[in-house]
């Protein structure tokens, strides 16, 4: 069930994520490239926890002078924002388990290229539960030197009819 669920331009909601990560992104001379539009009916706190997970991973495994690139856009009834990143490629067998609550890809991962520190492995599962409960999933793609995050949300309103 989602708690508050309205109506929300993702576009905006991106933008006001990107802002927050504005100043990390600047130390790494990263940029941000935010192109599309969508709206969807979410949560908006929920959402804005989801997109933070996908940017922070981004930018703790892209190096130094690159571009993180977010694409919203409609895929049948679902909204989709894709983040794309530059970086070592994650292996396919991995792929499959990087949503797993606890899962590290790769011991040599945990602390990315940034030099963040790492995390328990929980904020892709979160972020898979917080798309599940919004009618979507979550899933990554990972070759040829750019890795991507999807999150899809149901384009449909769940929340129960008034009468």
């Amino acid at each position: 069930m989602i708690p508050q669920q309205r109506l929300i331009a993702l576009d905006q909601l991106c933008t006001s994520v990107l802002e927050y990560y504005q100043f990390d992104a600047e130390e790494q001379n990263i940029r941000f490239t935010l192109t599309g539009k969508v709206s969807a009916y979410i949560d908006e706190q929920m959402i804005r926890r989801a997109i933070s997970n996908l940017i922070s991973n981004a930018l703790r495994y892209t190096s130094r002078n690159q571009q993180i690139v977010l694409n919203l856009s409609k895929a049948g009834r679902f909204a989709r924002i894709e983040i794309a990143n530059p970086g070592e490629p994650i292996a396919p067998e991995q792929l499959e388990r990087l949503f797993d609550r606890f899962y590290q890809a790769d011991p040599s991962r945990t602390k990315g290229s940034s030099g963040n520190a790492g995390s328990a492995g929980l904020g892709l599962a979160i972020t898979l539960s917080i798309a599940n409960a919004h009618g979507g999933t979550a899933w990554c793609s990972s070759a040829q030197g750019v890795t991507r995050f999807f999150l899809e949300l149901s384009l449909e309103n769940s929340e129960p009819k008034k009468n």
